[in-house]
């Protein structure tokens, strides 16, 4: 998680301010591991990710399908722009539009809209939830 994405994250209970603990500095000085504290609650960060759920949550039976199908969506793997194309129909934003923002996404599978995104907005922050977070993550990396 890059540091300077902290001052726009808010709790997801009360959407007050989060601030940084015990940080744990990764590859290119982004945070590898620490603590978001809130006002009545902390979420860990491990492996780089926030972690605004419990590690036992609805999203860890469809996080193995990512784990386990991870490049199947993916447009450079697969050889196609559907992502891509289909990212910039539904939402309606013109890539132009987009240039210079930071984009949250969240619940993203194994990164289908990270890339298209990531080449627009180089400096975004993609905040996953649980396991399909580490393979989008890893994928993005590569």
């Amino acid at each position: 998680m890059r540091p300077e994405l902290v001052e726009h994250l808010r709790d997801p209970f009360d959407i007050g301010p989060l601030t940084l603990e015990k940080p744990e500095f990764g590859v290119n000085g982004e945070i590898r591991s620490g603590r978001l504290r809130g006002n009545t609650r902390a979420y860990d960060i491990i492996e780089y990710i926030p972690r605004f759920v419990p590690a036992q949550n609805y999203s860890s039976s469809f996080g193995d399908q990512w784990n386990w199908y991870r490049r199947i969506q993916l447009d450079r793997y697969n050889g196609t722009r559907l992502s891509h194309d289909r990212f910039f129909r539904d939402t309606g934003w013109p890539a132009d539009s987009l240039r210079g923002q930071k984009i949250l996404e969240a619940g993203c599978g194994a990164g289908r809209f990270s890339r298209p995104t990531s080449l627009i907005c180089p400096s975004k922050g993609a905040f996953l939830i649980r396991s399909f977070a580490l393979v989008c993550c890893s994928i993005l990396r590569m």
